[in-house]
Order: structure tokens, then sequence, then C-alpha cells
């Protein structure tokens, strides 16, 4: 007969494990400070707003997703750049202002090895 008899069953609460992990990072260029997620590439780069922009959110694009995000709490940190290659950081303002212009809405990088930018 097929079956589950709870007799058989023996929990040994000693053999379970969790584990929970945070990481944050704090980052310095050229005068600029920011916080985000943990620097694990070989650079970083830190996207301030404009003194125009500075109430605004702007957002560092991969893709569809938001990578990061300055607005009221301070600049974004773009960490995990890849070192000696050309990166593109696609951006996005939210409510851009009347005359205001992104250009091509994107900043080229060529990073150098545990190097950061402010942009």
């Amino acid at each position: 007969m097929y079956g589950f008899d709870w007799s058989d069953f023996k929990p040994n609460v000693e053999e379970h494990r969790t584990t929970a992990r945070v990481g944050a990072a704090i980052a310095f260029a050229d005068g600029t400070v920011a916080i985000g997620a943990p620097i694990r590439g070989d650079a970083f780069a830190i996207v301030d707003a404009h003194e125009s922009l500075a109430d605004k959110e702007i957002y560092v694009l991969d893709g569809d997703d938001v990578r990061a995000r300055a607005d009221q709490w301070g600049p974004a940190l773009v960490s995990q750049l890849p070192a000696y290659t050309d990166v593109t950081l696609p951006i996005d303002v939210e409510d851009l202002p009347i005359g205001c212009s992104l250009d091509a809405g994107v900043f080229d990088l060529l990073p150098a090895y545990r190097s950061g930018q402010v942009l």
C-alpha cells in the first residue's frame, strides 16, 4: 500500500540552516559620494543630477530594467562596470522639464581598472 505514515517523519531541527546577507557600497569620486549596491566589478560610475534637475529622478537603465536611480536621496551608483571595455549607460529622467534635452540619452564610457567616474 502506498501512503505516508507520520510515524516515519522524524525532523532533525539541528540540520537546518538559514543565512541572509546584505551588502552596500559607499563610493567616492571627484568630490561626489554615492551609496548603492556592492562594487563587485572592475569599476563604477556615479550619476549625479545637474542643478536644473535636482528635484527629478534620474534612471540609469539596463534594457527595460532600472540599474540605478538618482533621486532626493542622492546620486546613483552604477557598480559592476567591466574595465577596458566600452560601456553604454542609457539614462532617462522622470518628467523632464520643457526645454531640457538629454541629447542621445546615454553615457559612453571606457573605464580603467578600479576607477570611478562622475557623470
